[in-house]
């Protein structure tokens, strides 16, 4: 069922993934978008699934895949009339080349386009547009680690620790 009446772009937000993030996702949306009145507003379709299988469990312990969920979540977003789809869950991008592969619009890069942020703030240069597709594949990360850039090295077991070993590697500014 296609969403009639505009010629506006639809996003698509495939969520639930944690309710919550679902929805600080769509404030921050609504809050970046430069609307004078209501009318100006992105058409946004959401389809919040808090079923779907836990992606840490998935990833670090083989649990249930949760790429069944997520492409059926895609695909209403597709059939109800996004024209591409935003996933605020982190983890779930471990699974979107799966979802990417099988589904018929974009679906956006979070991550990746967040790396892309970072390194062309440290390098002064423009960011490249956002990602629509994840270059790192699920099997890659379970063999090993990945490298992001010459000094950045990121591996399941790097994910799994806390936030303070990852900041005691960092330089601080002088």
């Amino acid at each position: 069922m296609a969403v009639m009446g505009s010629s506006a772009r639809v996003v698509g937000v495939l969520g639930g993934m944690g309710p919550a993030a679902t929805a600080d996702f769509y404030r921050k949306l609504v809050e970046a978008t430069p609307a004078r009145r209501d009318q100006d507003h992105l058409r946004t379709l959401i389809w919040s699934d808090p079923s779907i299988p836990d992606r840490a469990e998935a990833f670090l312990r083989g649990g249930p895949s949760p790429v069944r969920g997520l492409l059926a979540g895609a695909r209403l977003l597709e059939e109800s009339g996004a024209d591409f789809i935003a996933v605020p869950c982190n983890t779930a991008h471990l699974f979107l080349g799966a979802v990417r592969r099988r589904a018929g619009i974009p679906v956006l890069d979070m991550i990746g386009s967040t790396v892309d942020e970072i390194l062309a703030a440290g390098s002064g240069a423009e960011p490249p547009p956002a990602r629509s597709r994840c270059s790192e594949p699920r099997r890659r990360w379970r063999a090993g680690s990945t490298r992001i850039d010459s000094s950045t090295t990121v591996s399941p077991s790097s994910i799994r620790g806390t936030r303070s070993s990852a900041r005691s590697s960092r330089r601080s500014p002088r």
